[in-house]
């Protein structure tokens, strides 16, 4: 039995950070450059300039070095405020009169408001490979990623052989008072992780494990019952994964969350937030979003990424069909998974492809999930011999929150195999050993709404392609650079889409050029983005060209894909 269609996991956040004002490494020169290349931004977010002076507005606030409890007094905010000097971002409640007072204090790099955020493995595992890397002897032990969700309930699954749970840390930003999943969105991402399929190996005809099976985890809970957070639960929790990055080696964090794009990167708390974690060292897996259907302005879904999957340094994962087989040559593109470029900025994404369609991972008992959508609960008969009907340990989901934790549960092995990896080097292995040319063009039909979607094999949409975690942990290649996704622009004279790979880009070298990491078949020379004729960008009328390459904002506050969309090709 499995479901046939099931609500789309999706949660919500809010993040600040903007344009490099940091003292790092190798990002701090390229940062210099990057801010000198692109259009200068406005400090302040434009929906900021509307508020009127007397009226109380939650902010973040990027300053150019940690805040202090000085720069609060500076406001007339008459509540309490908090400093987060990882992310070097204050949160605070002002007035209106306070936006001119951070305007023109020097130290102050960027301001936006708080804006909501939502979140967005039986044939899962061996359609990327991942169980040849376990027989290898890679299972992600000794390695720690931190999970920013709605938090984790432990269950046999999640602890290792003798019993200890393999969650080694838990904090709630949320208010709730509990660490626990109250949602369920959080114990499934875990599960597809690092699930050891304890309560699917006796008696079991499918073992349910995650990608990692023995790794660490740091839970921090930043999306509350209803799978809703702002940007200040997620920065604060972004925020403690730096601060415990040495004491439990936080090597990766996982965000299956988002919002909608509501301004530039610069001015973006999200993706302050996420660059900033990259820069201390940090890998940052980050769900594309589920608006691949949404053709509100007949772009059928192109330019509908969320954030903070936008920010060019995280690894931004679209989501695959398995069909429910573990080869991998029937699997197909979700048709709710977004497509690039990112809104405003345009950077390609998403990066590459991961399963994210009815994975079965560890279930939340009396979670809101299940006890709302009974229809995602897995029967004890679809995985134990001689099982009945009766609700078993694991529960189906589907969307890029899904397929997010699968690439992060693949980064583990690799850096089982390999300590010391590099983000960027790291982003560069998955995209490069991605295979290509396994989303071929086709249609599926929604069984609810009985409506037929297409499916496209643009770079767009399959970013470098579909995750082969096996050739990714045997990847020994090395080069060095910055693994910054392209930018990329429309070009009226060639009438084509073409790439701008920045400064120092690791793209740029021998070994991770444009043509090996993104496929001969959707590169077409001269960093020129393929543009078919009949497909894709070609069905797209001129408005909608213009809506995405100029600067208008295309997704507004009140569209964030979320609980509202049932989803499940």
């Amino acid at each position: 039995m499995k479901p046939s269609t099931l609500p789309l996991a999706a949660v919500a956040l809010v993040v600040g950070v903007s344009a490099f004002a940091q003292t790092t490494s190798t990002t701090e020169s390229s940062a210099t450059s990057e801010s000198t290349a692109l259009k200068t931004y406005d400090k302040i977010a434009r929906d900021l300039r509307k508020v009127p002076n007397g009226q109380a507005v939650k902010v973040l606030v990027r300053y150019a070095s940690a805040p202090t409890a000085s720069d609060a007094t500076k406001l007339s905010t008459s509540t309490s405020s908090s400093q987060l000097s990882n992310v070097q971002v204050g949160s605070y409640t002002i007035k209106g009169s306070d936006i001119k007072t951070l305007e023109d204090d020097s130290r102050v790099v960027a301001v936006a408001p708080v804006r909501a955020v939502k979140a967005s493995m039986d044939w899962t595992v061996p359609s990327v490979g991942a169980g040849t890397v376990h027989t290898s002897g890679f299972t992600g032990n000794n390695i720690t990623v931190a999970i920013v969700d709605s938090g984790i309930t432990v269950n046999a699954d999640l602890r290792d052989a003798g019993g200890v749970s393999r969650v080694i840390y838990s904090e709630d930003f949320t208010g709730s008072g509990t660490t626990d999943d109250l949602n369920g969105h959080g114990t499934h991402v875990a599960g597809i992780i690092g699930g050891n399929a304890a309560n699917s190996s006796s008696g079991a005809t499918k073992t349910i494990k995650g990608v990692a099976p023995q790794v660490k985890i740091v839970n921090l809970k930043a999306l509350d019952q209803a799978g809703a957070g702002n940007d200040a639960t997620v920065i604060a929790a972004i925020d403690r994964a730096i601060a415990l990055k040495d004491i439990y080696q936080i090597k990766v964090i996982n965000l299956s969350l988002g919002r909608a794009v509501v301004d530039g990167r610069f001015n973006d708390p999200l993706n302050w937030a996420v660059e900033r974690a990259y820069q201390a060292g940090i890998t940052v897996v980050v769900a594309a979003a589920n608006q691949g259907r949404n053709n509100a302005i007949g772009n059928n879904g192109y330019a509908t990424i969320g954030s903070p999957a936008n920010n060019p340094y995280v690894i931004t994962v679209g989501a695959v069909r398995t069909m429910t087989t573990s080869t991998r040559t029937d699997d197909k593109v979700a048709t709710y998974s977004s497509k690039g470029p990112s809104p405003i900025d345009h950077y390609l994404k998403p990066d590459l492809l991961a399963p994210g369609n009815y994975v079965a991972s560890v279930r939340r008992p009396g979670g809101l999930i299940d006890t709302t959508y009974s229809a995602t609960i897995v029967p004890t008969s679809y995985y134990l011999s001689g099982g009945s009907s009766a609700p078993g340990q694991y529960s189906w989901l589907s969307g890029t929150s899904m397929a997010a934790p699968v690439v992060t549960g693949t980064i583990a092995l690799m850096l089982q195999k390999t300590p010391g990896l590099t983000p960027d080097l790291i982003k560069a292995r998955l995209m490069k050993t991605a295979a290509k040319g396994l989303a071929t063009p086709g249609t599926a039909t929604d069984p609810v709404t009985n409506t037929t979607f297409t499916i496209y094999n643009d770079a767009y949409t399959i970013g470098a392609g579909y995750l082969d975690a096996n050739a990714a942990v045997n990847n020994g290649e090395v080069a060095t650079g910055i693994a910054l996704s392209p930018s990329t622009y429309w070009d009226n004279t060639a009438n084509s889409a073409k790439l701008s790979l920045g400064y120092n880009s690791i793209f740029a070298s021998s070994s991770f050029g444009t043509t090996a990491v993104w496929g001969s078949t959707t590169l077409l020379g001269s960093n020129t983005l393929w543009r078919p004729s009949a497909a894709s960008w070609g069905v797209m009328g001129t408005g909608a060209f213009n809506i995405i390459w100029g600067d208008n904002i295309i997704w507004g506050d009140n569209i964030i894909w979320g609980d509202n969309i049932i989803w499940g090709d």
